[in-house]
């Protein structure tokens, strides 16, 4: 009997794309929920006639891993120091600058991606996948807890083992609620409830007669960054929602969240223009949906993230 939530992630930066770092339970260990994995895989089916309707058995022509989870935001409670979670944005894309007793910073980077290892603790069972990369969505709601959505593939090079489950080496610090943040789209600070964003990167298994499972990496091949918010309708006169998504004009979008020395979280996005907009209703007010696309102010600029 396996029990769910005993689980214990660890996760670290690859040297080598595809080789086994070695995560460590002290160092390397991840908060995580709504963990899911699954294991793509290619049967072969062999449609060999014969004088019977009986086919023969099908061959296995390999599989990959993919993991689902979800994560807090939250700093590591000193400025500079870099959060739980950095290794595992930077292999969605992100490359971080550490400034010392001050921030730590990610910017979306089109080369040189870093990979991660995952070792994956089941309560006596361990999974390791290797070579992973992949995509992370911010979600914030008010009152609810920031929240980091990811999804990795990568490759299954060792085979599921029996093993004692260790016991994981966290941070202390809790992340402050979504409540008294400062939200503005082009200065204006409008009343949203909910805010999504992210690269939606496309990120595919590269098909390898090399690979020990016919697949050589998992690499990051495009992205379309945006997401979505719903502000509260107001007068023309106080905010034009409408002409904003009808001239498709750019406004630079700001949320900055959180108190206290490594704690405070600020991400914003230079140039943003609404796709579409709708009607919402929100206890009885009449709201915006707004999906956005976000683009380039100078190059690998889209998003920032920052922890100070």
């Amino acid at each position: 009997m396996v029990v769910r939530a005993r689980t214990v992630v660890l996760a670290k930066v690859e040297s080598t794309y595809g080789t086994d770092p070695t995560p460590s339970n002290s160092a390397n260990a991840m908060e995580v929920f709504n963990l899911q994995m699954s294991f793509p895989s290619r049967p072969i089916d062999r449609p060999i006639l014969s004088n019977t309707l009986s086919k023969p058995k099908i061959l296995h022509g390999g599989h990959y891993s993919e993991i689902t989870f979800s994560m807090e935001i939250k700093g590591s409670g000193s400025a500079g120091v870099a959060a739980d979670w950095g290794p595992l944005v930077e292999a969605c894309g992100y490359d971080s600058t550490i400034v010392g007793g001050t921030s730590d910073t990610y910017l979306p980077l089109s080369t040189s991606i870093t990979s991660v290892t995952f070792y994956i603790y089941r309560d006596g069972l361990i999974h390791e996948i290797n070579g992973a990369r992949g995509d992370v969505q911010l979600v914030m709601s008010a009152g609810g807890a920031p929240i980091f959505n990811f999804t990795f593939r990568g490759l299954t090079t060792t085979s599921l083992i029996d093993g004692a489950i260790v016991t994981p080496t966290v941070d202390a610090t809790v992340p402050d609620p979504v409540k008294a943040a400062t939200f503005t789209v082009g200065g204006y600070a409008a009343a949203i409830s909910n805010l999504t964003m992210g690269l939606n990167n496309t990120f595919e298994m590269i098909d390898s007669v090399n690979g020990v499972h016919g697949y050589g990496s998992c690499e990051i091949t495009d992205r379309n960054p945006g997401g979505s918010f719903d502000p509260e309708q107001v007068l023309v006169a106080t905010n034009d929602y409408w002409s904003f998504w009808e001239d498709a004009t750019s406004k630079a979008l700001s949320i900055v969240h959180g108190s206290g020395a490594g704690q405070v979280v600020t991400i914003t996005a230079p140039v943003m223009v609404a796709r579409e907009i709708g009607e919402g209703d929100r206890g009885g007010l009449m709201t915006f949906e707004i999906p956005f696309s976000l683009a380039e102010s100078s190059g690998d600029d889209e998003i920032s993230i920052a922890i100070t």
